[in-house]
């Protein structure tokens, strides 16, 4: 198993899955301490967005989810991986990987990411 310190702020960090399921899984693991803490940081910062609660949040992440599936299966499993093993939402998994296009959409009502 793979250990990282926990007062690194970006460690660098190479996962050994085989597959996507696998490799989400491994991160989930790892990091599991690290997601519950930015997925804590990003609720906050989103609903302290004009007009803005977790319910919307989260139907914003269910079409960025669509977008993802469209684009590539192997990365939705991924992150559907790192869900369950870190124990987590998937919807916030993935507004993890969309939070700037939610703090966009949020703050100007556009969404003009790379994920939409």
């Amino acid at each position: 198993m793979i250990s990282i310190d926990s007062n690194e702020i970006l460690p660098f960090i190479q996962f050994n899955g085989q597959t996507s399921r696998e490799r989400g899984y491994e991160h989930g693991t790892i990091l599991s301490e690290r997601i519950d803490r930015s997925i804590k940081i990003y609720r906050e910062q989103f609903l302290q967005q004009n007009n803005s609660n977790e319910k919307y949040i989260l139907q914003l992440c269910e079409q960025y989810r669509r977008g993802i599936s469209l684009f590539s299966s192997d990365y939705l499993e991924e992150l559907d991986s790192i869900a369950i093993s870190s124990k987590q939402d998937p919807l916030w998994i993935i507004a993890l990987n969309s939070r700037l296009e939610i703090l966009n959409h949020l703050a100007f009502g556009i969404q003009n990411e790379c994920t939409v």
